[in-house]
């Protein structure tokens, strides 16, 4: 290796260097601090063999200081600018060296470890609840079924991901999603379910794939106990498809006249013939069937079905257009609207009537909710250039006065921090 010493500069937290093999006399500098009054945790990191090595470290302590290995845990002293320590058993002759003195560092979200974690992707801490809604395996690559992470395996792994240095962490949407499936990829050649939860049915309900309130509760309140911050992943700009299981559990839409013998009694076990792919579908269904007033209806989204207004394309119209074919809600709109019909008539939905409410109220009480009853310290935005800002700004103070409540009511919990955070996904422009 070369004997040329790294340089380095100071993070928010973090000094770090690769050295020298054998580290012997090596060195290493670091740029000055910063100027202001913020506290700033100097650490050097040095990769060397296992024997005792000396570390020339005086950029970053000064003599006299007490510094402490992270691997080890053993302490030495700086004297001429240098220590000598012998790494961890276990750390592949790596120090990480850090100030014993060190002040505790408080927490920002700007130096924030954030984990993302697609909780169907990520831990089944539950396999009684893998398949619900009548969802199945497609016995293929299992590219857009679900695989059976939940809440309950994401909070049996809070202690790795704290050991991790992880201090919060970001799960997709936990909502209800659509029960079916629509064809997935450009050639519907494998069933795609809702398991990202990009695809909302009752924005009022955890799906049970991913597990239940309580588990939700307990998955917030245990990453808190460990200073984990819990951001949450919120849609405004669209609800999910409407899929062949959906249109027969809530009777919503209606199929092309005589087409139903081409179903199964099951609606969502459909499969295309052999000449056919998992887009197929759409020739059983009519989409001007009045029917479809008992879905979101149009004072609700833009989808170009039924009476429903046609949106234009996303590319043309950001705020108001399609993307990707979702119906578009009218996030926009100051028209007061009525539940939908289908969750009017859905028995374990937790949406009721809200007076004079616009489609966007309705969204906003729905996802602030998730943080007046669980205490989610954040979300994340979705498709954020797809909704007004003014949707947003509205997001963000009901959700401050959601998360006042939840600590008024909860003044023994140690988190979540007084003000509410919220983050938007940067997409491109054009």
């Amino acid at each position: 290796m070369s004997q040329t010493p790294k340089k380095i500069r100071f993070t928010a937290s973090l000094v770090t260097c690769l050295s020298l093999a054998g580290c012997a006399g090596g060195q290493f500098e670091t740029a000055a601090p910063p100027s202001d009054n913020r506290a700033v945790s100097t650490r050097g990191m040095c990769t060397a063999t296992q024997a005792e090595m000396t570390v020339t470290v005086g950029n970053a302590f000064k003599d006299g200081d007490w510094v402490r290995d992270y691997y080890s845990g053993n302490k030495a002293q700086v004297t001429n600018g240098q220590v000598t320590l012998t790494p961890a058993p276990d750390a592949e002759g790596l120090l990480l060296l850090e100030a014993v003195d060190a002040p505790e560092q408080s927490f920002t979200w700007a130096g924030a470890t954030v984990y993302f974690t697609v909780t169907d992707r990520f831990a089944n801490g539950r396999t009684d609840n893998d398949l619900n809604y009548g969802r199945k395996p497609d016995g293929m690559d299992e590219i857009g079924t679900f695989h059976g992470g939940d809440f309950a395996g994401l909070t049996q792994k809070l202690d790795y991901l704290k050991d991790l240095g992880v201090n919060a962490v970001w799960v997709t949407p936990p909502f209800e999603q659509i029960h079916g499936w629509v064809g997935g990829g450009d050639q519907g050649d494998f069933q795609h379910y809702g398991y990202h939860g990009y695809y909302a049915l009752d924005f009022t309900r955890p799906d049970a794939n991913f597990g239940t309130r309580e588990e939700f509760r307990t998955l917030v309140e245990e990453a808190h106990a460990r200073g984990i911050r819990v951001v949450m992943d919120v849609v405004m700009n669209h609800p999910g498809y409407a899929t062949l299981q959906d249109m027969q559990t809530f009777n919503v839409g209606g199929l092309r006249e005589g087409f139903e013998k081409h179903l199964p009694e099951q609606w969502g076990d459909w499969r295309p013939e052999s000449w056919e792919n998992f887009h197929a579908y759409h020739a059983l269904i009519d989409y001007d069937h009045p029917g479809w007033a008992n879905w979101w209806g149009k004072d609700w989204v833009r989808a170009g079905i039924g009476d429903y207004d046609t949106p234009p394309k996303a590319s043309l119209d950001p705020v108001r257009g399609s993307l990707a074919f979702l119906p578009d809600f009218k996030t926009e709109s100051d028209k007061a609207v009525d539940l939908p019909i289908f969750l009017q008539d859905k028995e374990n939905t937790r949406a009721t009537q809200l007076e004079d409410a616009t489609a966007r109220d309705y969204l906003v009480t729905w996802l602030t909710d998730w943080v007046r009853e669980f205490g989610v310290d954040g979300f994340r935005v979705d498709t954020a250039k797809h909704v007004e800002p003014e949707a947003w700004k509205q997001l963000k103070t009901k959700a401050q006065d959601a998360l006042d409540t939840y600590r008024a009511n909860n003044p023994g919990q140690p988190l979540p921090a007084e003000e509410f955070w919220m983050v938007a996904e940067v997409f491109p422009h054009t």
